[in-house]
Formats: structure tokens, sequence, C-alpha cells
């Protein structure tokens, strides 16, 4: 009996069980089947509003509007080289922006030996981050200002330069000067002409003019914080160092006194590195620096002396004639139809100062001789006038007069 209790009532849990389970399927049925209803009313009603407002169906809008933004995509892309196309003399010959570029080169780029020089690179639209390769310090990382490309240099040793791996790994990056930009960056398939480096000046007055007054800028940095020049080195003859102090004295007439050897020898020594084409680096702070390689040296920092010439980086125009590609300001002379570097046309532009300024004195003194000389005539005249009178007056004394009847 106590057996058939137990199932009874095991029978009965399982009923309830099961009557629980189909409620709860109902429940979910019901619940399943309003979410689905609402649903389906919520897209009718999106389908409805669509239809009053005369707009495309979903799937067609999304792909009318991809291609829309493709198309407007293509017509800027075609817009920005257009553009370029036309700006395209403006940016190969912007001697400013080629300037900027080279300057960009840090002393870790340059003072390494690599595959690329900072001239080629600024060349070809290329300018150093002045970051470096994480993994490998000795590896400068270049950008393109306009498609963004970046260029990994890398550094080599002297000793392997001439090894074949080493000179094909040289004509890669040669090629990589175009070829790392990328496809649609006008410096991919053109760069700067060689002209863009020339050195600056044609006139001679325009070279005077710089000579003059960088180095009095140099002379007043120096007097500002009471430094002196240090010595220097450099390539030149007596006749040409002749003509620089004279007309360093000429130029400096208030501040030039040969009793003070001193002063004198910073006058004629920053005139002398004025003709070697250095500038004052800064009005606070006394040394030298080059607007066209970029060097640059506070006094300070020289602890005997400073070759000036070799000082320039070696593509510099200042000391390259191949790369400055100028041409003697002298009206006559042998290296008229020849290129020279900078250094040798200020040469040429002092020795042609030298001979104006001299010309100037010598007219000078003969206009006052002139004048001197016109003057002593016209008081001589005078003197003779007087003695004429006074002649003429006694004699007429001597006359004697005749009385009246």
């Amino acid at each position: 009996m106590a057996t058939e209790q137990n199932n009874e009532e095991s029978l009965m849990i399982q009923n309830e069980k099961v009557e629980e389970t189909h409620l709860l399927q109902d429940s979910e049925e019901q619940e399943e089947t309003s979410v689905t209803k609402k649903a389906k009313d919520l897209m009718k009603l999106v389908e409805r509003i669509r239809v009053e407002a005369k707009l495309l169906p979903a799937s067609i809008a999304k792909r009318a509007r991809e291609r829309e933004e493709r198309i407007e995509r293509e017509e800027l892309a075609k817009k920005a080289r257009l553009s370029i196309a036309i700006n395209e003399e403006t940016i190969f010959n912007d001697r400013s922006a080629f300037m900027k570029r080279l300057e960009s080169f840090s002393v870790r780029y340059i003072n390494k030996e690599r595959p690329l020089t900072a001239l080629e690179c600024a060349k070809y639209g290329w300018l150093d981050t002045n970051y470096v390769d994480s993994n490998n310090h000795a590896t400068c990382i270049l950008t393109c200002d306009n498609c963004k490309s970046k260029m990994y240099v890398v550094e080599v040793n002297r000793k392997y330069k001439h090894k074949p791996k080493v000179m094909q790994a040289y004509r890669k990056y040669e090629t990589g000067l175009s070829e790392y930009h990328k496809e649609d960056c006008p410096w991919r398939n053109n760069h700067c002409d060689d002209k863009i480096y020339h050195f600056p000046y044609l006139f001679p007055r325009e070279g005077i003019e710089r000579f003059k007054s960088e180095a009095k800028a140099i002379l007043s940095a120096c007097e500002a914080k009471g430094k002196i020049i240090p010595k220097l080195a450099y390539p030149l003859d007596d006749k040409i160092l002749s003509k620089v102090k004279y007309l360093a004295s000429l130029y400096e007439k208030e501040n030039y006194d040969y009793t003070k050897k001193t002063l004198t020898e910073m006058i004629d020594s920053a005139y002398v590195l004025t003709l070697f084409g250095w500038s004052s680096l800064h009005e606070e702070i006394p040394g030298i620096r080059c607007d066209l390689c970029f060097k640059r040296k506070a006094f300070d920092s020289i602890e005997n002396e400073i070759d000036i010439f070799n000082h320039h980086r070696h593509y510099c125009p200042w000391i390259n004639a191949t790369t400055a590609k100028a041409l003697s300001p002298k009206l006559v002379s042998n290296t008229q139809k020849s290129n020279i570097n900078g250094v040798d046309w200020m040469k040429d532009a002092v020795y042609v100062e030298y001979f104006i300024q001299i010309r100037r004195e010598d007219l000078s003194l003969f206009s006052r001789n002139t004048h001197s000389e016109r003057f002593e005539k016209v008081r001589r005249s005078i003197e003779q006038s007087h003695e004429l009178v006074e002649t003429w007056i006694t004699n007429v004394d001597k006359i004697p007069k005749i009385e009246n009847p």
C-alpha cells in the first residue's frame, strides 16, 4: 500500500512539472509572437514612412550612397592631381622649400657614411624626421611631406663601401629616391633641377653688401659678449688678403685703429670669414653659420683654430664649383667662362670693389687738386687786376693838370 501511494505521488509531481513546462512554453511562444508582431509592425511603419518620403529601399540607398562616396573620392583625387600638375613647376623649383628640406637633415645623418647624401634626398622631396629606427639607432628615418611615405636610410661602414652587396644596396637606394614615394606623389616622377642649389649671387654689388653686413654682425655679436674671433686657417694669397684688409679699414673707419693690433685683427678676421661664406651665428652667440650648407660653429667650441674653407660641407656651393656653377663677376677674367665656387667668386668681387674704391679715391684727389688749381688761377687774376688798377691810378696821377684861363 505504501508503495502504491508513493507511485501515485510521484506521478502527480511529474504531471505538475509537465504542466508547468507546457505553461512556460506557451508563455514564451506568446511572448515571441508578440515580439515578432511588433517587429513586423515596425518594419511596415518604416516602409510606409520611406514610401511617403519617397526614399529608396534601404539596400538600394546604401549602394547608391557608397557609389556617390566613391565618385566623390575619385573627383577629389582628380582635383588633387590636377592641382599638382598645375603647380608642378612651383613644387620642383621652390628654392625656399628645398632649402628647408636640406636644413632638416641632422648631424647624425650627415656625419655618417650613407647611400644617399642630404642634398640628393632634398632634391627628391625627402626631409629628415630626426628620428631613428627603434631596432637600429644608426638608421635614420626620412619622410615625404606630400605623400607621407617613409624611407629608412642605413649607415654604411666605409671599409665595406665597395663590396658588391653594398654597391647593390646603393643602387637600390638611388632608385628608391623616386620609387619609395607613393604612386600619386609628384616626387615619384620628377625632382628638383641641379640649378636649384647654384650659388645665389650674380652681381658684385650683392656679394659686397653681404660681405659688409655679415662682417659687422659677427663683430657686433663678439663685442656684445666680450669674445674674440679665434685663429683662422684659410687658403688665401697676400694680394687678395691685402685688398680685404683695405676694404675692411674703409668700411670700419670709426673702429679701425692701427695702434690697436687686437682690434684691427678682429676686424680683418670678420671680413675674411664673410669672404669664405660665413655669416653670424646669432646676435647673442658669437660664432659662424653657413646659409647654404647649414654648417655652424660657436666660437666658444673652437679650441685652437678653425679651417674656414673645409669646414663647409663637401657639397656646399661656397667650396664646390660643380654645385655652385658660378661665373666670375670680373669683366675680364681667365675664369669668366668656367664654373667657379663661391669663395673664388667672392675673391673676384672683392677685386672689383677694391679697384672701384681706389679709382674713386683717385678721382676725389684729382677733383680736389683741380679745384685748387682753379682757385689759384682766379686768385692770380684778381691780383693782376688789382695791380693793373693801381698802375692805372698811379699813371693817371702823373698826368699834369691843365688850369682853366
